[in-house]
């Protein structure tokens, strides 16, 4: 589900009181209720983010959870374009009957190729 569609006061249950994020454009946070505010203000109703699906791994951590590693791209909700792409690493934490995310990077930063902008064209990904 994007991010959009979710209401961000279920973000506090998402994350885990003791998150961080990091990411290379828009710095580190260090608390659940700092990572919250700033998904608030900055993604929910701004960008998108959509899995590119042959992307995207998962990796068990014993006694503790996963590592979700993949790459996305991040379209405007304004204009519908979609023209930025990142890789990311989320840390989840299984704590009995729910899993909550502890780390988030979001990395590498940037611009969809020509080649790349044909293909999700021709496949009808974007506009």
């Amino acid at each position: 589900m994007p991010i959009t569609a979710v209401h961000w006061t279920h973000l506090l249950h998402i994350f885990h009181r003791r998150s961080s994020s990091i990411m290379t454009r828009g710095g580190a946070t260090f608390d659940r209720d700092t990572v919250v505010a700033n998904t608030k203000k900055y993604i929910c109703g701004n960008i998108r983010r959509e899995l590119l699906p042959a992307t995207l791994k998962v990796y068990p951590i014993k006694d503790f959870g996963a590592i979700e590693e993949g790459e996305h791209r991040f379209c405007e909700i304004a204009s519908g374009k979609c023209e930025g792409i990142a890789k990311f690493l989320i840390v989840w934490q299984s704590t009995g009957a729910k899993w909550q995310i502890t780390r988030v990077l979001s990395y590498g930063h940037r611009s969809l190729t020509g080649t790349e902008q044909q293909t999700l064209a021709a496949a009808g990904q974007i506009q």
